[in-house]
């Protein structure tokens, strides 16, 4: 493997669970690690909210 260990934080346990065990994969390896932040904007959530779309 020679690109970065990527992972992605939306703050729920499950991601930050992930993002720790990137960072130890990445240094395992020595690769640089890529954390991705991901959020909903609120015209989104609105969005969803009236379709009747769950919001994942």
């Amino acid at each position: 493997m020679t690109g970065p260990v990527v992972a992605a934080f939306d703050g729920s346990p499950a991601s930050m669970t992930a993002a720790w065990r990137a960072a130890d994969e990445s240094v395992e390896r020595r690769l640089p690690m890529l954390l991705l932040r991901s959020c909903a904007s609120e015209a989104l959530l609105e969005q969803s909210a009236s379709a009747d779309v769950p919001y994942v």
